[in-house]
């Protein structure tokens, strides 16, 4: 697939990374600054996983238990990946 989350968009999104790296490496400077410095001292983490598993999809109990496995490893927010695109690429 050529869209934007197709073959096509991941090529582009690969040459932007390596240019912003060159440009960076060829001033002398890490790109964290060159793109505007520090903003904060720490960043949130937080856990995160798919409905989809193997052939099929997690049930919501699934999906409940590992959101609740990952806020027992310290996780004070879960994300949920829902595969929607990919449930509709497989019907």
């Amino acid at each position: 697939e050529l869209g934007p989350a197709g073959v096509l968009g991941m090529a582009i999104s690969g040459v932007d990374n390596a240019l912003w790296d060159l440009r960076a490496k060829l001033l002398g400077m890490p790109l964290w600054a060159l793109l505007g410095g520090r903003f904060r001292e720490r960043i949130t983490l937080y856990g995160s996983f798919s409905r989809a598993s193997g052939d099929g999809y997690l049930t919501p109990l699934e999906c409940a238990r590992r959101a609740a496995a990952l806020v027992e490893e310290g996780f004070g927010t879960v994300k949920l990946r829902m595969s929607i695109r990919e449930e509709n690429l497989n019907p």
